[in-house]
């Protein structure tokens, strides 16, 4: 078996512009899908932590910051792509999202169960459709 690893070695000055462009502050035709807000990030972070603990989930301090938006080039795509990430590994909205994720797999669960029991009583697979 073999790994291909590709690297790709970006212009700091290239990566801002896309990043730029994607938030819609430039060169952009489409409209945004992203809003520009005149809060601090420290005002953000105080808003998120007082939601927070209203619906009585705390937020750590090292969760005390805001996500971060990453650019990735997906250059095995002809012609390359590229993909836009929020990284939220450690800011502010990390335990609504857990929790989030928790439901959600909940779901998952049920509903590959009744596709199962489908499955078994007709013999259709509605999960790998």
């Amino acid at each position: 078996m073999f790994l291909f690893l590709q690297i790709a070695i970006i212009c700091k000055y290239y990566y801002i512009k896309v990043l730029l462009k994607e938030i819609g502050l430039i060169d952009n035709k489409q409209p945004s899908a992203y809003t520009s807000i005149s809060d601090s990030s420290h005002d953000i972070i105080t808003q998120h932590t007082k939601n927070m603990k209203e619906v009585k989930i705390d937020i750590e301090e090292k969760q005390q910051q805001l996500p971060i938006l990453l650019w990735i080039p997906k250059m095995h795509k002809k012609p390359s792509k590229q993909r836009f990430i929020a990284a939220s590994h450690c800011c502010t909205t990390k335990p609504i999202s857990a929790l989030i994720t928790k439901c959600l797999k909940l779901v998952q669960q049920a509903h590959r169960i009744y596709c199962n029991r489908i499955k078994s009583y007709a013999g259709f697979n509605f999960m790998s459709l």
